[in-house]
């Protein structure tokens, strides 16, 4: 009997929701709400309690590590290959993180409840968050070692290349001081290394609006980091990349529209 073909209907966008079983994601989508993030809107601030889990269909989130002098250091991104949140029940109940939105896009919240319901009921569910776990592991040690011993002109190339791949092919909006901020530099270091991209035909970029016009620029110089983490991703993850274009009006959940905005903290 032929594999029954999962109902595009259903697709999210989201890596992890698109590679569960269908029967979970359509639960999932019948309890999750779609989500707007503004650029700079923080998820969760350190200390914060933590009561849903946001999986981004578009968009960059920082994951910021507070420091002894209350600065704060990216320690990692996530876009829709992953989530923003707890997704185990053994979890800490308090976020010891900052997750602030660096590229806007949308996500799909659900309530930790809820989600624990469906993983909790759903072997083949728990085995995907485990996979993603595994990934969210090795993408923290290889930037490790990516912040230690790579170029800043490679490390923001493996930056860009992971903005679009989170984003789409269409331009988006960063501030050359987010980048600054997300790859510890001076501003004017991010500046020189744009200026010099945009001449070599890899980005174009006016008044905060990024795009990349040339991919084949960046991927020459990027370090082996962005291979080896998008290798790392869990295998199913390819949903996720084939539904980039879905229009989000077949996504079966309800859309609270501007209440339902994450905005930047005042």
């Amino acid at each position: 009997m032929p594999e029954k073909i999962p109902d595009p209907s259903t697709w999210t966008g989201n890596a992890i929701l698109d590679a569960l079983p269908e029967a979970s994601r359509v639960r999932i989508a019948e309890v999750s709400e779609r989500r707007h993030l503004e650029l700079g809107a923080i998820l969760y601030d350190v200390g914060d309690r933590l009561t849903h889990t946001f999986f981004p269909t578009r968009g960059v989130v920082s994951q910021l590590t507070p420091l002894a002098d209350g600065s704060l250091a990216e320690s990692s991104t996530i876009g829709r290959e992953s989530c923003v949140g707890p997704t185990s029940i053994l979890m800490d109940p308090l976020s010891r993180r900052r997750f602030e939105v660096r590229v806007a896009g949308e996500a799909l919240a659900i309530t930790i409840e809820d989600l624990h319901g469906v993983i909790g009921s759903d072997f083949s569910a728990r085995n995907v968050f485990m996979r993603e776990a595994q990934a969210s592991l090795h993408t923290a040690l290889q930037l490790a070692v990516c912040n230690r011993v790579h170029s800043t002109r490679q490390r923001l190339a493996r930056w860009l290349l992971e903005a679009q791949d989170r984003t789409g092919s269409g331009p988006f909006m960063l501030k050359q001081a987010t980048l600054a901020d997300s790859l510890g530099v001076r501003r004017a270091t991010v500046s020189e290394i744009c200026s010099a991209f945009a001449a070599e035909g890899a980005i174009a970029y006016s008044r905060g609006r990024m795009r990349i016009d040339g991919r084949d620029v960046l991927l020459a110089a990027a370090c082996e980091c962005y291979r080896a983490i998008a290798a790392a991703a869990p295998a199913t993850a390819t949903c996720a990349s084939e539904s980039n274009d879905v229009d989000g009006e077949t996504l079966r959940h309800q859309d609270h529209s501007s209440r339902n905005n994450v905005q930047p903290s005042r």
